[in-house]
């Protein structure tokens, strides 16, 4: 399964049914971070994928806090173990880009993840 597929495929299974501009920078951010991440700031990152899609960085950021408020809605037990101290963008990235390297755990390995 590509990456790509494999990413929207987590988030479908916290309940993300709608490939809306939110699920689709988290889709280009969790890549972006689990294949060319080494150098990179968190900060520049988000930035780089604001830019891509012409909004601000914090506009980007209210994005995936309403996709995360839209998981906590469905999936109310991944959400509380995720976030025990509340909601926080790198957590929220970092979390998704580990449930898909678990899920390509059988996989052949895909460039940039060890």
């Amino acid at each position: 399964m590509e990456l790509r597929e494999q990413i929207i495929s987590v988030l479908r299974g916290h309940g993300v049914v709608k490939m809306s501009v939110a699920p689709l920078c988290m889709v280009d951010l969790v890549e972006i971070y689990l294949t060319d991440f080494e150098d990179m700031l968190m900060s520049k990152l988000l930035r780089d994928v604001a830019e891509r899609y012409g909004v601000e960085k914090r506009i980007l950021m209210q994005r995936l806090g309403g996709l995360a408020r839209q998981i906590h809605r469905k999936d109310p037990q991944w959400y509380c173990e995720t976030f025990p101290e509340g909601y926080s963008t790198p957590v929220f990235l970092r979390a998704v880009a580990r449930e898909v390297q678990l899920s390509l755990w059988d996989a052949p390995p895909l460039a940039g993840i060890g």
